[in-house]
């Protein structure tokens, strides 16, 4: 997965369809403030992305979509990473920050055991190994960023009481921090 992440990292180019990260913050802002329970947040959140100055202007790339342990398959014969069930919309900002982001949400979040979907279960090594590539990579905040605004995007969409304060824990505790 590391070598993966860098491949990634090193080969995206951006795609030109004029779309900035202010569209998709936007976005997340518009649902944070219309969520009477997250309104208040809204200001904490975009000073955190302002406080991020790789992403100020950040242009699309590439990316999946939907980049999760249960989108993908490691063939443990030959160690090959499938991955499938693409939701890429050229319409919408997209980065392979928000893939990497959706991919801390399988790892910390246990997002896909908590919604009942299978996921190849990657071990503790992998997920360590994920987050020092971050590190290494001096990404780490802007995947953060990332996931948060996946469980914005997400909270709406949350029955069970318990995984809905679940949720709103992780993204007060980012946004508080």
């Amino acid at each position: 997965l590391p070598k993966l992440i860098m491949n990634i990292y090193h080969m995206a180019e951006p795609v030109q369809d004029g779309q900035t990260v202010d569209s998709y913050v936007n976005y997340v802002m518009s649902i944070l403030t219309s969520m009477e329970h997250f309104r208040h947040l809204a200001p904490a959140l975009l000073r955190r992305f302002k406080e991020l100055p790789k992403l100020q202007n950040l242009k699309s790339t590439f990316c999946h979509g939907d980049y999760t342990l249960s989108n993908m398959r490691i063939d443990s014969n030959t160690d090959t990473l499938y991955l499938f069930d693409p939701n890429y919309k050229p319409q919408m900002w997209q980065h392979f920050l928000l893939d990497f982001g959706k991919l801390m949400q399988s790892y910390f979040f246990d997002y896909e055991h908590k919604i009942g979907l299978r996921a190849d279960p990657l071990s503790i090594k992998s997920r360590t190994a994920f987050v020092d590539e971050l590190v290494r990579l001096d990404i780490a905040q802007e995947v953060s960023f990332f996931y948060v605004t996946h469980l914005i995007r997400m909270i709406r969409y949350i029955k069970d009481p318990k995984l809905y304060a679940s949720v709103m824990q992780e993204i007060v505790a980012y946004v508080e921090d």
